[in-house]
């Protein structure tokens, strides 16, 4: 990790399908507290995203689908 990059998490590279509504991506790091990905799809800045996280081996019985909603930030936290 560069000095410059103060993350409150450690960063694990790892590349999962992304869905999103009208399109799809995929993941490069995530950690506890965030994720990285890219997708066929733009965003604006600070826009807020809904997407599910294909997980194809976590479990024999098939894959497991995980939905992410954004995290409303409280007063005061940037």
């Amino acid at each position: 990790m560069k000095e410059s990059e103060k993350r409150r998490a450690p960063r694990h590279e790892g590349k999962l399908p992304v869905k999103l509504k009208g399109g799809q991506g995929i993941t490069r790091d995530f950690s506890s507290s965030g994720i990285f990905f890219e997708t066929d799809r733009s965003f604006s800045p600070g826009q807020p995203i809904e997407f599910t996280i294909m997980l194809k081996h976590a479990d024999p019985a098939g894959p497991i689908q995980k939905e992410i909603q954004p995290e409303k930030k409280s007063k005061g936290r940037k």
